[in-house]
This record gives C-alpha cells, structure tokens and sequence, in this order.
C-alpha cells in the first residue's frame, strides 16, 4: 500500500486500473463457477456413469457395456474439441472487453487529465 502511493504521478496517470479490475473480477468469478461444477456436475457424472457402464455389464455383458463407454469417449472428444475451438474466440472477446472496461474506468478515475 505505502509502496503504491510512494510511486511518482506518471505510473498513477498511466496505470490500467479498470482493466485491472475486471480480471480480478473475472478471475473470482471463474473459480467459484470451477468449483460448483466439479462438486455439483463433473464427479456426480462420473460416478453415474460408473454406475451405468457396470449395470449395462452385469446385465448385458461386455459389448454392451463398451458401446455405452465408446460413445461416451466420442462425445467427450467432440465436446472438447467444440470447446477449445470457442476458447479462441472467447479469448478475443475478453480482451476487447478488459480493454473498454479499462478506458471507462480510467476515464471516470482520471477526469482531471481527459
């Protein structure tokens, strides 16, 4: 703190503290959604999956019992696919968004130098 305010009037003018802001904002709000969805989605998938993949063995026997983890696989490499290829896209769209959320900001903070 006393270091932030010891630094000269230069970095305080030129500092990106709306940008700043909305990453920390982003970033918390990213670890939260992470964790509600391994606790309330991934592991229960998994464990029913499990679960079906051994009733379909017991019941049906081997081939049955791999259609129904094959298929899962594929739709798994599919999703994954489907969702890297939109993380390049949405990498551009949050940077654009960190960079007006930045201008507005620092617009309204540093009125004296607009």
């Amino acid at each position: 703190f006393d270091h932030v305010h010891s630094l000269d009037l230069q970095y305080h003018l030129n500092r990106n503290t709306g940008a700043l802001s909305r990453v920390l904002e982003r970033g918390s709000r990213s670890i939260s959604y992470t964790l509600n969805a391994m606790v309330f989605n991934t592991i229960p998938t998994l464990v029913e999956v499990g679960v079906v993949t051994g009733l379909m063995f017991k019941k049906f026997g081997l081939y049955h019992a791999l259609t129904v983890m094959l298929t899962i696989v594929i739709y798994s490499a599919y999703t994954i696919f489907i969702t890297q290829w939109r993380s390049s896209i949405r990498k551009d769209m949050i940077f654009l968004d960190n960079k007006a959320a930045g201008k507005l900001s620092d617009s309204l903070l540093n009125y004296e130098t607009v």
